[in-house]
């Protein structure tokens, strides 16, 4: 059961060569995914080995290193998406999988995500009209276009709250497909469907924080009709939106589910 997912250089960060760290390592500019680093007594601005405290200038003993790192990527694992739109048609996802690779201190790509057994749940159909899925693929798979994300404040106040932004890395739709139009021989979808395409960003809440993990989370919670959270603190408004391709008709929509990503090596998000 599992999944995750996100763009830009080292911010307020130097990575660390293979030698050790720069002479005058800056401090991360939060949040930011990467690593907290053991190096030579007085080398490193921290004293604690997740990065958090400060140390006597001169006797840190710990650096922050921002990603990429030597070993960027992971593989996504999802379970369990539901996509519903306000006007009530709920479609549900068995699973997912993809991959990605962290790009930059606050952001990420997501590659070949590719959902499972998607049908529509909030009615009663014949089984293959109620299939979702690309034209062209077994029915109920999705392929989700190229993603990116950018790692962000919820809330920073005492409770810090960090999530992460996900959208196209081009144009501004996540997914086009069909729900219906699986052929009941091929079993293939046909482009005779109900054509649907997913539009926006949505953000998900990453956790834990200030610790190095193979496995990180991200969780997309929503609750009343509306995605919690819809925006970065201060930022823009990010939300979904399912346009209906056949009737012109679009409707805001809410995404939940777990994304765990599995990571070539320990990644921590860093809160402050």
């Amino acid at each position: 059961m599992r999944r995750i997912m996100l763009i830009a250089g080292c911010i307020g960060s130097c990575a660390l060569g293979t030698a050790g760290v720069a002479a005058t390592p800056a401090l991360a500019a939060a949040p930011e995914w990467g690593k907290c680093v053991e190096v030579e007594k007085g080398a490193g601005p921290y004293r604690g080995k997740n990065c958090l405290a400060l140390a006597v200038p001169g006797k840190g003993k710990f650096a922050w290193q921002a990603e990429p790192t030597a070993k960027p990527k992971y593989t996504l694992n999802v379970e369990g998406s539901t996509l519903r739109s306000s006007g009530g048609r709920v479609i549900k996802c068995e699973s997912g999988e993809g991959a990605g690779e962290y790009t930059g201190a606050k952001t990420t790509s997501i590659t070949a995500l590719h959902f499972s057994n998607c049908r529509i749940v909030s009615e009663e159909l014949p089984l293959f009209a109620s299939f979702c899925q690309n034209v062209g693929n077994f029915r109920g798979e999705v392929t989700v276009n190229e993603l990116v994300g950018e790692l962000g404040y919820i809330e920073h106040t005492e409770r810090i709250k960090i999530g992460v932004d996900i959208k196209p890395k081009s144009g501004s739709a996540l997914a086009v497909f069909e729900c219906g139009g699986a052929n009941e021989i091929t079993e293939h979808g046909m482009g005779t469907g109900t054509s649907l395409e997913l539009t926006g960003s949505v953000i998900g809440r990453t956790r834990p924080l200030n610790k190095p993990l193979a496995e990180t989370f991200t969780y997309f919670t929503a609750s009343g009709g509306k995605q919690v959270p819809e925006q970065f603190e201060g930022g823009e408004t990010d939300t979904l939106t399912v346009l209906n391709k056949s009737t012109g008709a679009s409707e805001p929509s809410t995404l939940t589910g777990i994304d765990e990503a599995i990571n070539e090596e320990a990644v921590e998000v860093k809160s402050v």
